[in-house]
């Protein structure tokens, strides 16, 4: 149960890890740094609590009942989850160090914010798809990602 919720919190901190991009504007990459540190140390906690689970044996849930009509906020971790979970939040962290490089501040100021932003958002989402356990909870966040996705490989994002 603590595991699944360090879980959950690093879900939350990954979403909200690109706004630290945000807090340093201009050419400076205090920024890009804070938000690329920010996201690894979601991810690691990611994994982390994700093993947790997976070395309990069982599938650790969680559930909150909400005022809409149908359904909970489920989420749950198994072990098929896990085996998504990582390699997600490990490509994740691997692709926010390689942004440094590729993709430096001082080079594209107008766009690297947004970039940052929306990596954590696409990063969360795509994790709690795979935890869900409620469709009512499945199905905007699988529209969350799909409009994350679609929106970077158009270019509306840089």
């Amino acid at each position: 149960m603590t595991a699944l919720l360090i879980l959950l919190a690093s879900i939350i901190s990954g979403f909200l890890s690109g706004a630290a991009a945000f807090l340093f504007p201009g050419n400076k990459t205090t920024g890009q740094k804070a938000s690329v540190i920010l996201l690894v140390i979601s991810c690691t906690a990611g994994i982390a609590s994700t093993l947790a689970v997976c070395s309990s044996g069982k599938a650790a849930s969680f559930t909150i009942p909400w005022s809409f009509p149908w359904g909970a906020f489920a989420v749950s971790v198994d072990f098929i989850s896990a085996l998504f979970l990582i390699p997600l939040f490990f490509i994740t962290a691997c692709g926010a160090v390689y942004s440094l490089d590729y993709w430096p501040q001082k080079k594209n100021p107008e766009t690297v914010r947004t970039l940052g932003l929306f990596y954590g958002m696409l990063c969360s989402s795509m994790a709690l798809v795979l935890i869900c356990s409620d469709m009512l909870l499945f199905l905007p966040q699988l529209q969350i990602s799909m409009i994350l996705m679609y929106a970077r490989q158009d270019g509306y994002i840089l």
